[in-house]
């Protein structure tokens, strides 16, 4: 009511790792943000887990939170997301509310495992989005109001690897390339879906993330990201849940970073406000040591891909 009154554009800012000024370009005085970085949501709107008949689970959380921080519930007790990202530091309600950030070979956007959320309409009100209605929320870019919890479907895994493969490609062409893909990285495609090149794999791996280096090599240099669950994981590895798993996410959390003009907090603070708490490479920024390397081209190019 406040913000109508005074003739106010509310909108809705997870992290920030959209492009600049798509929320606002900080010299509009018309335009509010609301960030839910310091939000509290009440009960298990918070976090609670709700136990589903196939074996499954549900997590509520609050929709300020990161994947880290669901990450850091879930994963003690065997559960993830069923699709991953690129980082684990954009907020849920962002990552949810539009068409971004999720996807394995068989699975889309995070916002699909989206099952109820607890919402703020444009008057004030707080109502429950049942998972009949969510096909509304996904995607919605905040038009509809603000998301300020969201119901999460889980996935157990007893086992979970990842890994990294590089090669060198002896040519650039269709069938190393999907060599790569299929046979190296046995990424888990449909046949009818992709080329006959590069043979057909065992499909054991769910996931993959693929970097292409054309400057250091004769061909193409391509390493991959890839992950295997239960059954699918390799006979001599061992990746059930670590037995200091909760510390471990306690400890990386509770560290303490300095951001410009807001002063130390703990990363877990600093992931919630800007999704990507500050990193250092013997002391330095690594920010400013991409600056530093504008002048050599090639090596920052290298550098920050």
């Amino acid at each position: 009511a406040y913000a109508k009154s005074q003739g106010y554009m509310v909108r809705i800012s997870g992290t920030g790792h959209s492009a600049g000024g798509i929320v606002t370009d900080g010299d509009d005085s018309s335009v509010v943000v609301v960030s839910l970085a310091e939000y509290t949501a009440p009960g298990e709107w918070e976090f609670g887990v709700t136990d589903m008949p196939d074996g499954s689970k549900r997590a509520k959380v609050n929709a300020g939170w990161t994947q880290f921080h669901v990450t850091e519930k879930m994963r003690p007790m065997g559960f993830f997301l069923p699709t991953h990202t690129a980082g684990y530091f954009f907020s849920l309600g962002g990552v949810v509310g539009n068409s971004v950030h999720g996807g394995s070979y068989n699975d889309g956007f995070i916002h699909t495992y989206a099952t109820r959320a607890r919402v703020m309409l444009a008057n004030g009100t707080i109502t429950i989005i049942g998972q009949e209605d969510m096909k509304f929320w996904r995607n919605s870019f905040g038009l509809n109001g603000i998301m300020l919890g969201i119901e999460l479907q889980m996935e157990k895994r007893d086992q979970m690897q990842m890994y990294t493969v590089r090669e060198d490609l002896p040519s650039w062409s269709s069938e190393s390339l999907w060599n790569f893909i299929k046979q190296k990285s046995e990424a888990m495609l449909p046949d009818e879906e992709v080329p006959t090149d590069g043979g057909v794999g065992s499909k054991k791996s769910f996931s993959g993330e693929f970097f292409l280096d054309f400057l250091n090599c004769d061909s193409a240099r391509i390493l991959s990201v890839s992950m295997k669950a239960n059954s699918s994981v390799d006979a001599d590895f061992d990746g059930g849940t670590p037995a200091d798993i909760t510390t471990a996410y306690e400890e990386l959390g509770g560290e303490k970073v300095y951001e410009d003009g807001r002063g130390s907090m703990t990363w877990s603070e600093s992931a919630r406000r800007d999704g990507a708490p500050p990193i250092k490479i013997l002391g330095i920024e690594l920010s400013d040591i991409l600056e530093g390397l504008k002048s050599f081209s090639v090596l920052a190019r290298i550098t920050s891909g």
